[in-house]
């Protein structure tokens, strides 16, 4: 007998269930678009609220043009990082070059071999390195130029460095 009451009730409450479900749907077809239950009104069904919101994806217009350009910054910023380094490296090696030569028995061959020494411990930062030593009297010079690696296209990244100074030697007291 209980079971048959668990029953009844069970089937009673699926009727009125049933029952508000078809009361839900006829006020869903009489209610207003984009109404919902604070308005004593039942909610859109889900296909509406898609349809509704099928206009707002998204505008990636912006990211697609702010993205490259971002980018090209961050390149450009490294790129003069790498440049001012670069004239940093040459400017030791041309001043260890003019220090070398600069000495009472240095030669030419001794300013390249300082300047390569530094040189050759920057990697592969500069390319076409090209060293010039020339003394005209008591001065020495030592004018080292090279090409920055680039990481932007078209980035002309040629540098110049001299350094100069007097040649060490021992001056008789008759010539001072």
């Amino acid at each position: 007998m209980t079971r048959t009451l668990d029953n009844d009730v069970m089937n009673d409450e699926r009727e009125s269930m049933r029952a508000r479900l078809r009361v839900e749907r006829s006020n869903r077809s009489q209610a207003a678009p984009g109404l919902g239950p604070v308005h004593g009104r039942v909610p859109d069904s889900v296909s509406d609220a898609r349809r509704r919101l099928r206009g707002d994806r998204g505008d990636v217009g912006p990211l697609v043009v702010v993205t490259p350009v971002m980018v090209m910054v961050v390149m450009l910023v490294i790129q003069m990082g790498l440049y001012y380094h670069a004239r940093s490296v040459m400017s030791a090696a041309a001043q260890d070059g003019a220090r070398a030569y600069q000495n009472e028995n240095g030669t030419d061959t001794d300013a390249r071999f300082a300047a390569n020494q530094i040189l050759n411990g920057s990697g592969s930062l500069l390319e076409n390195e090209l060293i010039a030593v020339s003394a005209s009297g008591s001065l020495v010079t030592v004018t080292i130029t090279a090409q920055v690696t680039s990481l932007i296209p078209f980035f002309d990244g040629t540098v110049a460095v001299e350094a100069s100074g007097a040649r060490e030697g021992f001056t008789s007291e008759s010539s001072r």
